[in-house]
C-alpha cells in the first residue's frame, strides 16, 4: 500500500509522503514516538488513512493530538467507561462524542456563513437577534433605511 503498511507491518520503503499543515509543522520540530497496537487498531488506522488520503503516521499523530488535548477528567471518564460500562457503552460514548464534534462543525459553518452574509449584505447587528420578531423588526428597519436612501417606496404599483 502507498501508506507504508503491508500486511499489518510497516515498511518505510512503501511510505509516500502527504503534504499538509501537519507535515509542514513536523518538519520544524518533531520527535518519534511509538507504541504497539492490536491488529484491529492497526487495521482501523490503515482504513482511516486510505479514506482520508493520509499516511498512517498522520492518523496516529492526529489521534494522539486529540487525546492529549482532552482534559484529564475526560481521560479518567474514558477509562471508567471501559471498566464499568456494559459491552456497548464505549461504542455509545464514541458515537455521542462524534455527534458533538459534528454539531460543533455545523455551528462553526453556520456562524461563518452568517458572518460572511452579514458582511456582504452590510447588515450588522444580527448576533443580537433572538426571536422572529427581532428579525422582522431589523428587516423592516433595513428596508426603511434603503427606501430613505433611494427615495423610492417599497411595493409594486397596481392598476397602472
Amino acid at each position: 500500500m502507498a501508506d507504508g503498511w503491508a500486511g499489518g507491518v510497516y515498511n518505510s520503503a512503501l511510505h509516500v509522503p502527504w503534504y499538509s499543515r501537519e507535515t509542514e509543522m513536523a518538519k520544524t520540530l518533531s520527535r518519534t514516538i511509538s507504541g504497539t497496537a492490536s491488529e484491529e487498531i492497526a487495521e482501523r488506522v490503515c482504513k482511516a488513512a486510505k479514506i482520508e488520503d493520509r499516511t498512517t503516521s498522520q492518523i496516529v499523530v492526529s489521534a494522539v493530538d486529540l487525546y492529549t488535548r482532552l482534559p484529564a477528567e475526560a481521560h479518567i471518564a474514558l477509562r471508567r467507561i471501559e471498566l464499568l460500562g456494559g459491552p456497548g457503552e464505549m461504542e455509545r460514548a464514541i458515537v455521542a462524542f462524534g455527534r458533538d464534534i459534528l454539531r460543533y462543525q455545523f455551528d462553526a459553518a453556520r456562524d461563518s456563513v452568517a458572518a460572511s452574509m452579514s458582511k456582504s449584505m452590510q447588515i450588522g447587528g444580527l448576533a443580537g437577534l433572538e426571536s422572529d420578531s427581532d428579525f422582522l423588526s431589523a428587516a423592516s428597519a433595513a428596508v426603511a433605511r434603503a427606501t430613505a436612501r433611494t427615495g423610492r417606496r417599497s411595493g409594486a404599483r397596481i392598476g397602472r
